[in-house]
C-alpha cells in the first residue's frame, strides 16, 4: 500500500531499496488479478520501480530467507 501511495517518491529516491525490502501480504482479494486486486497492483508497482529481475528476486524471496538461513 505504501508503495502504491508513494510510487513517485520512491522513483525520485532511485527506486526501491532492494537489499532492505521484503514483500509480504495478507491479501485476501477474491479476484486475485488485475486492477481489482490490491496485491497485483503492489506487485506491478514493484516491477516498475525495480531496476532488474535480480532485484525483484531479492524483494520477493531472497531477503526473506536470508535471516532464517533457509537455502534457496
Amino acid at each position: 500500500m505504501l508503495l502504491r501511495m508513494h510510487e513517485e517518491a520512491f522513483r525520485q529516491l532511485g527506486g526501491v531499496p532492494e537489499d532492505k525490502l521484503i514483500f509480504g501480504t495478507d491479501c485476501n482479494d477474491r479476484v486475485g488479478q488485475g486492477d481489482a486486486c490490491s496485491g497485483a497492483r503492489c506487485i506491478a508497482v514493484l516491477r516498475r520501480l525495480s531496476p532488474s529481475p535480480a532485484a525483484l528476486r531479492k524483494i520477493f524471496s531472497e531477503n526473506a530467507v536470508r535471516p532464517l538461513n533457509i537455502p534457496l
